[in-house]
């Protein structure tokens, strides 16, 4: 099987995540700044770029999971990608990394 042909039911990998979390935060920082940001355009431009394996549907999904880590830290998030649930450990861990790194959260105490 290859990568165009997994499915989407696979866990997402690290590489996967990595593009999925830079276009959030390039997103994000687009509608701080005021600029325009049509979702479904970048959905596909990340589907046909750097997650051909995802649906633009299974992108904005997880899209919405990484709205869910904003939430959990009281952080505002993209409008119009309400925050959905029942998110990847792993992708949460790397949404969380970036914040600590932006320092808009604290590295939590072990």
């Amino acid at each position: 099987m290859t990568d165009r042909t997994r499915t989407t039911r696979e866990p997402w990998s690290s590489e996967e995540i990595d593009a999925i979390v830079d276009a959030y935060f390039q997103m994000l920082g687009d509608e701080v700044a005021g600029r325009d940001v049509v979702k479904m355009h970048r959905y596909r431009e990340l589907h046909r770029n750097e997650l051909p394996s995802r649906t633009e549907k299974a992108i904005e999904r997880k899209m919405q999971n990484i709205s869910a880590v904003f939430d959990r830290h009281g952080l505002p998030f993209i409008q119009g990608l309400a925050p959905l649930r029942n998110t990847q450990a792993d992708l949460e861990s790397a949404v969380e990394e970036r914040l600590i790194e932006l320092v808009w959260i604290r590295r939590p105490k072990t």
